[in-house]
């Protein structure tokens, strides 16, 4: 007789509806947010749209509007799988970290601005760890995610440098080309590596220990 398969809600460290009732909030906050940033920028969308803050929170605003609509595909749909909500739970975790270390120090908005800012760079990125936390349990993670997860950073430093050729300005002061130099820019780059890494590796190790301790 085989054993029933548990259902991924009971596995979560909390009730199914402080979930919901989680997720829908950090939905609802995404979507003001990006709206509400993406008004100011409508004249220049490419600029809007290669910056590594949008771009980490559409992926998470993507995910939870699958999530919420689609939770009884928990098991199947390859887009809840750990490999894939791992990597949107670094990327996002990156925006907050790095944005609190390298950039607030140097950006001080006020008005609509600075709810979005806010939002962006610190009450998403949290909330969306928080959520990671309480309920990615279902899902064992392997060590070689990690590697895996380095294709999306890789990418967009990629993207970064064409642009940067093109138009001659560089998103981020720490990937300008031009103003690093060849040999400064490649050990910010190796750094850069070296730190989704090792927090890709953390993620690993406390999903494991989270799975354990339950």
């Amino acid at each position: 007789m085989t054993e029933p398969v548990k259902s991924p809600e009971k596995e979560w460290l909390v009730n199914a509806w402080i979930v919901r009732i989680l997720r829908l909030g950090i939905l609802v906050l995404s979507w003001s947010a990006i709206i509400l940033t993406l008004i100011p920028a409508w004249g220049d969308l490419g600029f809007f749209f290669s910056t590594y803050t949008i771009q980490s929170n559409l992926l998470v605003l993507v995910w939870l509007n699958i999530a919420i609509l689609f939770q009884e595909k928990y098991k199947t749909c390859w887009f809840f799988s750990g490999v894939i909500r791992g990597a949107i739970t670094l990327y996002i975790t990156v925006t907050f970290i790095i944005f609190a270390l390298l950039l607030a120090p140097f950006y001080h908005p006020t008005g609509m601005a600075a709810y979005t800012n806010l939002s962006l760079h610190y009450i998403i990125p949290i909330a969306f760890l928080v959520d990671w936390v309480l309920t990615e349990m279902y899902h064992v993670y392997q060590w070689k995610y990690t590697l895996f997860w380095l294709s999306y950073p890789i990418f967009y430093l990629i993207l970064t440098l064409i642009l940067g050729s093109i138009t001659g300005t560089y998103i981020y002061p720490f990937l300008d080309l031009n103003a690093m130099g060849t040999e400064s820019f490649a050990l910010v780059c190796v750094i850069l590596a070296a730190f989704f890494l090792l927090l890709g590796a953390l993620l690993v190790f406390l999903n494991k220990t989270i799975r354990r301790l339950k």
